[in-house]
């Protein structure tokens, strides 16, 4: 039965259609005509059921025009308006020559609906292929999402446990633990919160692969000054060395935990370090001693040399704009008191220790302890 023209609010029905159609979003465009004609009881127009009557009928023998023609076809017209209200310029082109809501239609499905499904086929098939490669976790899970969300507007959403499921198929390699504990859940997380936890995850990896290695020499920090002038202190990256005073007859101890300073250059009086020979106390490193080169009966070769000048750089507080914290790298430690220690063994090792009296006890029958 066709419906009074009269009863039609165009205005109404062109603004509860906010979605232009074009070559991407038929399905979702469709998603809003239909329940619209459907409110104002004109889908029948549009899917032919409401078909035109004879635009003449016969009153005695006399051929007159059919009101309800005129009547249908005032209504068809109203609603080929709000249809092409509702196009672009580029499918607007596809109803050129229509002049009825019912042809317009049909133009546009034959158009525009193939082209949706070969459109909603590759958005899947992209979305199930998508690997994160180099891109942050952060950037997968927008592209991810995105995807997810086009292929809903045409009406092909993905089932939320194959949203996760493929999200943590595509992290990669390195997220195989992570995806394989989520999986095993049961249910499988969702899509946001898989996204939000793959983020720390992989925070958390990052972290550990920047830590530093231990076994580095030498590490050179760079400061800047801080706005209010004021000192810094850094931690020195290992523990320091400490000696006793060769009088004393002791050997020499460790001290764990020690703890470099230094200043942002703030006193310009302070002078460079002077280096202290532990064996004669004279100015210089021990590998320098003569009394440490007699007893060796060698010289110190030419790595060794470097590693002093090294050592000698890092000690000359004079430059303000960088540190240079000592690791020597040391695996042998002495001490005069084995029972302060959990575990040792004998030293078996080649190196010898020079004290302040010339002699070197560190040899193989020694009772110098390294600890374990």
């Amino acid at each position: 039965m066709a419906v009074p023209a009269d009863s039609v609010p165009i205005a109404t029905m062109v603004h509860m259609v906010t979605i232009k159609l074009s070559s991407t979003n038929f399905l979702l465009w469709k998603s809003q005509v239909f329940p619209m004609l459907t409110a104002f009881d004109l889908l029948g127009y549009v899917n032919g059921t409401i078909s035109a009557p004879s635009p003449t009928i016969t009153t005695d023998s006399v051929e007159r025009p059919n009101p309800a023609y005129t009547a249908w076809q005032t209504t068809d017209q109203k609603i080929l308006g709000v249809l092409f209200s509702t196009l672009t310029e580029e499918s607007m082109v596809e109803v050129v020559g229509c002049t009825t809501s019912r042809a317009a239609w049909l133009a546009l499905e034959n158009t525009f609906a193939p082209a949706s499904s070969s459109r909603a086929n590759h958005l899947r098939d992209e979305l199930m292929s998508l690997r994160r490669g180099s891109m942050t976790v952060a950037d997968y899970g927008r592209k991810f999402q995105n995807l997810c969300n086009n292929l809903a507007e045409i009406g092909r959403p993905v089932d939320e446990s194959d949203k996760s499921n493929w999200f943590l198929r595509g992290l990669g390699p390195q997220f195989t633990h992570f995806a394989d504990n989520r999986m095993s859940r049961d249910p499988i997380p969702s899509l946001r919160d898989l996204v939000n936890q793959a983020q720390q995850y992989d925070l958390f990896i990052r972290t550990m692969e920047g830590t530093p290695p231990p076994s580095a020499a030498f590490y050179a920090h760079d400061r800047h000054p801080s706005r209010s002038g004021q000192q810094s202190r850094q931690r020195g990256t290992s523990a320091g060395r400490g000696y006793r005073d060769a009088s004393s007859g002791h050997q020499p101890s460790t001290h764990p935990g020690g703890r470099a300073r230094s200043s942002s250059g703030s006193n310009p009086s302070r002078r460079p370090y002077t280096p202290r020979c532990q064996i004669c106390q004279g100015q210089h490193y021990a590998d320098k001693c003569p009394q440490y080169l007699q007893a060796c009966g060698t010289v110190p070769s030419q790595p060794s040399a470097q590693l002093a000048e090294a050592f000698q750089a890092s000690c000359n507080l004079s430059e303000p704009v960088s540190d240079w914290y000592v690791d020597t790298g040391a695996s042998a430690h002495m001490t005069s008191h084995t029972s302060a220690l959990d575990q040792f063994e004998p030293y078996s090792g080649n190196g010898k220790v020079i004290v302040g009296n010339g002699s070197a006890p560190g040899d193989k029958s020694s009772t110098s302890s390294r600890q374990v």
